[in-house]
């Protein structure tokens, strides 16, 4: 299970990067890019979600002032008004529990995903 995970975090990173064209999302900045999850990846239910990631460079994932960890507020607000079919999202599926999460089929879909992109 350990291993399923860790294939389908990296896989999803990647994918977050690849959408972005390994660009920040916010500044435009490439080089170091991270894929940031808006809903924490604790919640299983988000965790492998496409719209639920975000692709930011150093400083606005969690150096700035304008940092999606150091701001929360200020990242909410920049997510309402620059994607709002996935802030609108998110904000509705949020409170979703997935009891028994499936690594493998998830997997299957990010492959699937990931595949499409190239």
């Amino acid at each position: 299970k350990k291993h399923l995970r860790q294939r389908a975090d990296l896989l999803w990173k990647r994918i977050i990067q690849l959408k972005a064209n390994n660009c920040c999302e916010i500044c435009g900045k490439t080089g170091r890019i991270n894929a940031h999850h808006i809903i924490s990846r604790k919640s299983l239910h988000f965790r492998f979600d496409l719209r639920n990631g975000i692709a930011l460079c150093p400083s606005h994932h969690t150096f700035s002032s304008q940092s999606a960890h150091l701001n929360p507020i200020w990242f909410c607000d920049w997510l309402k008004d620059n994607r709002p079919d996935e802030f609108n999202y998110l904000q509705r599926e949020q409170n979703i529990l997935e009891p028994n999460f499936d690594y493998e089929s998830t997997l299957k879909l990010l492959w699937n995903k990931f595949d499409s992109m190239k």
